[in-house]
């Protein structure tokens, strides 16, 4: 009994803000990886107060956890793709003309399926 007090005490956070930021930085990220990771962390933080609340500290737990590092991750792939945009700009001054004409070719292309 002792032991679930203790586990109690520490689901104290879900961490549904940190998992809702990383989702919206996470759109920034290649192939929009950090977004996805964003909306498993928002899945698992919204489950810990429910699994909590039914007496399953142990997994409430986990869950916190597991939104906590996804979050994270999500976050990191979301700066390094953000860095290497940058260094890519600052070094290769054509490459914004080269991702704008591939732009341009899929949005063309996506108005010609319809």
């Amino acid at each position: 009994m002792e032991e679930n007090q203790n586990v109690h005490q520490s689901v104290n956070q879900n961490y549904l803000v940190l998992a809702i930021v990383a989702t919206i930085f996470g759109c920034c990220s290649f192939y929009g990886i950090g977004f996805v990771l964003g909306v498993i962390a928002i899945v698992f933080a919204a489950q810990v107060n429910g699994k909590a609340r039914m007496g399953d500290y142990i997994t409430a737990t986990k869950y916190s956890d597991y939104a906590k590092k996804l979050s994270i991750v999500a976050i990191v792939i979301t700066v390094i793709s953000m860095a290497y945009m940058a260094y890519q700009v600052k070094t290769n001054p054509e490459f914004i003309e080269k991702v704008r004409i591939e732009y341009q070719k899929a949005i063309e292309e996506s108005q010609r399926a319809k």
